[in-house]
């Protein structure tokens, strides 16, 4: 706007300037106060060129201000974003630390943790193992000492025999030496009758008559030996009516002496002892039939108003396979001459009841078997009671009560093979009721079985 002024001013001097022969006769005040004028315009003019000056001067000022202050701001804005990225990383690198920090600490922790379990296991592991050898060692001793006591009684009894043979030998031997002695006078005194009789015929004793003294000596030489032969066969037979008179429901208490006349036996008593078998099996037959009617409906009815599937569940599988042994075993009768059992010696002998047993290979798989089984059973039975949540009462159970699952009925007695069943049923059931394999393991195939040093210890057979 100033430079728009000064053009109009210097146009206008320039008027003044041509006017001015035609102003030249005005007088001189007016051309005084129009040069006022014109320099009072003039000064107004130059005023407001420095005013425009100074205004756009402040107003370049104030951009440059405003600008610095922009820029200050902005650098400031930038700094403190700057600050706050930098805050950022810092804290986010304290953070990961921190969280390292406690990931190491708790992975420390863990591992202290599995290392005292460990530790715990292992103390109870090496607990465990020094009771178990304690509890061997212990069992070993008291097995040792009533070997003693029964070998200290075996031999009392061998010596009480050996003597009472003995006296028995002397007696038939003084008996027999009296019957040598009667016929020996009695010959004698035939001998001199036979010469008395020949001098008073007149002739001497034949031949016939010489040789008989040797024939007499020869037949009494035998007949100590026939005696002996004698006493032995009735003392034999009189210990095997002893024995059969002491079989309990085919029971066999059989002394080593008695283990060596039963390897002469004769067929009669071989037959005898399959009669009884087979008579006793028939007998078990009929009351597993019997029991099996009685009490299945009375069992099914109790489980089931216990509420008790699990348990219910089992005991019918346990029906199944008895019925399923029963017809295996109407297939095949094992009585007959052609069993080697009633053939082969004892080789085993074992502690029950008190009192020492003898049997053979096939007696002793069938009491490892009675363990076995009754190990397995029981581990079922154990299971399913902690599956219906009731309580620990292996002797509830109806296969611990019948005790008879893989019983046949020969080569050891009913009650024997109901003792030994019953042993391995309690240790199962307690396995199985504890969701642990203290007794028993599972073998390659699955199978629950019983540990073979656990068996042994309840078996207990030591070889002849």
């Amino acid at each position: 706007m100033g430079g728009v002024v000064t053009v109009d001013a210097r146009e206008a001097g320039q008027a003044a300037e041509r006017d001015q022969p035609r102003m030249a006769g005005e007088s001189g005040r007016q051309r005084a106060e129009k040069r006022q004028d014109t320099q009072q315009a003039q000064r107004d003019e130059d005023e407001q060129e420095r005013a425009a000056g100074r205004r756009d001067q402040a107003r370049r000022d104030a951009e440059r201000r405003q600008a610095a202050q922009q820029a200050q701001q902005r650098n400031a804005r930038e700094q403190a974003a700057a600050r706050q990225e930098a805050q950022r990383r810092q804290a986010g690198q304290m953070q990961r630390r921190n969280d390292a920090a406690q990931r190491d600490a708790r992975e420390r922790a863990a591992r202290q943790d599995a290392q005292r379990r460990q530790a715990g296991q292992i103390q109870r592991r090496d607990d465990a193992m020094q009771r178990n050898a304690r509890e061997r060692a212990a069992r070993q001793d008291a097995q040792r000492r009533q070997a003693g006591q029964i070998q200290r009684r075996d031999d009392a009894m061998q010596q009480r025999e050996a003597r009472e043979r003995a006296a028995a030998r002397q007696d038939a031997q003084r008996r027999q030496a009296g019957q040598v002695q009667q016929r020996n006078a009695e010959r004698q005194r035939q001998q001199r009758e036979q010469a008395e009789a020949g001098r008073r015929a007149g002739m001497r004793p034949d031949d016939r008559t010489n040789r008989d003294p040797r024939q007499f000596d020869r037949r009494d030489r035998d007949q100590p030996r026939v005696a002996g032969q004698r006493d032995r066969q009735d003392a034999n037979d009189r210990r095997a009516g002893e024995r059969r008179a002491g079989e309990r429901d085919g029971g066999r208490d059989w002394s080593n002496n008695d283990r060596r006349v039963d390897r002469g036996i004769d067929r009669r008593w071989d037959e005898r002892r399959i009669r009884d078998d087979g008579q006793r099996a028939d007998r078990y037959r009929a009351a597993v039939r019997a029991q099996q009617r009685s009490v299945n409906q009375q069992r099914i009815r109790l489980l089931q108003q216990q509420r008790r599937m699990a348990q219910y569940r089992y005991e019918q599988q346990y029906y199944q396979r008895l019925n399923q042994r029963q017809a295996r075993w109407n297939m095949h009768n094992p009585y007959n001459f052609d069993n080697s059992y009633y053939y082969e010696p004892a080789s085993y002998r074992y502690l029950y009841g008190g009192r020492y047993y003898q049997t053979n290979r096939y007696g002793a798989d069938l009491m490892r078997q009675a363990v076995d089984l009754g190990y397995r059973e029981g581990f079922n039975a154990g299971r399913a009671d902690r599956q219906d949540s009731w309580r620990n009462d292996y002797r509830n159970a109806f296969a611990y009560q019948d005790a008879n699952y893989g019983y046949d009925g020969y080569y050891v007695s009913q009650a024997e093979y109901n003792h030994y069943f019953r042993q391995g049923f309690r240790r199962g059931y307690e396995d199985g009721y504890n969701s642990r394999y203290h007794y028993g393991r599972r073998d390659d195939d699955g199978n629950i079985v019983i540990l073979a040093a656990v068996l042994a210890a309840i078996v207990g057979l030591q070889l002849l």
